[in-house]
């Protein structure tokens, strides 16, 4: 736009190849943070780097250690509501001869780890409504190896405490994710309701589950219908 001032170059990300790139991940308002990640025959290798916006550096700062396998969720989070603020929240995908394994953990944009969550996935709810009353969606204890949540119990996961509180379905126990299911939630912003569905990865033919969340209540609804599929009309 005629208005907008030249366009500064912060940073120089490495060259892009077949077993390397980098990713943005977002800014607190005064530093910009991405990801370097490579590929070689013992596996995937991510890291995440900081550069402070307005100035043109030579070199970025290392947020944390290496990470084995690859970011399946990189966002950035507030517990109070400033982007200054920002917590940074990771999970990482390993694939190996004994499967697909998972693990996430909490940062400051500095690199002090908040919170260490192993055979867990974290997620935002949605591009719209990436916190719900102040939460993350967490599915916690997963066992399945084959690329699924399954065995994990669907949480609510504080911004503020870096604590889970499980969604309880009918008759008041955590919700466990089904074998070979993963499960993606929406939700609408301002209140404490999300929605999304549940679908097989280990079988392409298995029916969608739906399900509706109420973070007000700590409760879970899977809609599941004999011999019927559900998916979302968005």
């Amino acid at each position: 736009m005629a208005a907008t001032p030249p366009a500064q170059a912060l940073f120089t990300l490495p060259a892009t190849s077949e077993t390397a790139g980098s990713n943005l991940i977002g800014s607190n308002g005064s530093e910009l943070l991405f990801q370097n990640y490579s590929e070689s025959s013992s596996g995937i290798t991510s890291s995440i780097f900081g550069i402070p916006e307005g100035k043109s550096s030579t070199s970025a700062t290392a947020i944390g250690g290496s990470i084995s396998g690859s970011l399946e969720t990189a966002l950035l989070a507030s517990p109070t509501g400033n982007a200054a603020n920002d917590l940074l929240f990771l999970t990482a995908t390993d694939e190996t001869s004994s499967g697909v394994s998972y693990a996430s953990q909490a940062l400051t944009t500095g690199g002090t780890l908040g919170a260490k969550l192993p055979n867990t996935v974290l997620a935002s709810f949605g591009p719209l409504s990436p916190q719900l009353d102040g939460n993350l969606l967490a599915i916690s204890g997963i066992t399945d190896t084959n690329g699924g949540y399954g065995g994990g119990t669907v949480n609510a996961f504080s911004v503020e405490s870096l604590a889970p509180t499980p969604l309880t379905a009918s008759g008041g126990s955590a919700y466990t994710v089904p074998p070979g299911y993963v499960i993606s939630l929406d939700g609408f912003y301002g209140t404490g309701i999300g929605t999304g569905f549940l679908i097989s990865v280990a079988n392409p033919n298995a029916p969608y589950i739906g399900a509706v969340v109420d973070l007000s209540q700590d409760v879970i609804l899977p809609i599941s219908l004999t011999n019927s599929s559900i998916s979302p009309l968005f």
